[in-house]
């Protein structure tokens, strides 16, 4: 039987090649997946920048949250790279930057904090989990109160 010139077994193909694409897709973004261990949890979660020099950045990991995670169906570990991210919350900030083991985060964007907030929201509308929302609220009213008087940058 054909549709609009194309018969079932065409479509069934071109079915298999999209879930085979989005499959390849969904593999390569696991790979930015990084292990970012803090004081309270050795497996705490990140997102790499890029391969290969690149490290954790705090803006890009916020911005591609969502779709590395939350659009794949991996809410948990989008809630686990938050919650790494909120223990290291300094003045105000989240860090722009990890360097390499051992060496301090450096925190000198203000921009990665508000990506920060908005990740927050688009985890709360995928999930319903406000849990998240109560545990990290003293950070982020921690966060407002460093704004308000003045970060960093």
């Amino acid at each position: 039987m054909q549709d609009n010139g194309r018969s079932n077994k065409t479509r069934e193909t071109e079915t298999k090649e999209k879930y085979s694409y989005i499959s390849l897709l969904r593999h390569a973004a696991e790979q930015f997946i990084v292990r970012r261990a803090t004081k309270d949890d050795p497996e705490g979660r990140s997102i790499i920048a890029g391969y290969h020099w690149f490290t954790d950045w705090g803006r890009d990991t916020m911005i591609s949250l969502p779709g590395l995670t939350l659009a794949t169906g991996k809410v948990k570990l989008a809630e686990k790279i938050l919650r790494t991210y909120a223990q290291y919350v300094d003045r105000g900030m989240i860090p722009n930057r990890f360097p390499d083991l051992g060496e301090t985060p450096e925190y000198n964007t203000v921009d990665a904090t508000l990506w920060f907030f908005i990740a927050i929201d688009k985890y709360i509308q995928k999930s319903g989990d406000l849990k998240l929302l109560q545990d990290l609220y003293p950070v982020l009213e921690s966060i407002i109160d460093w704004h308000i008087r003045g970060t960093r940058y």
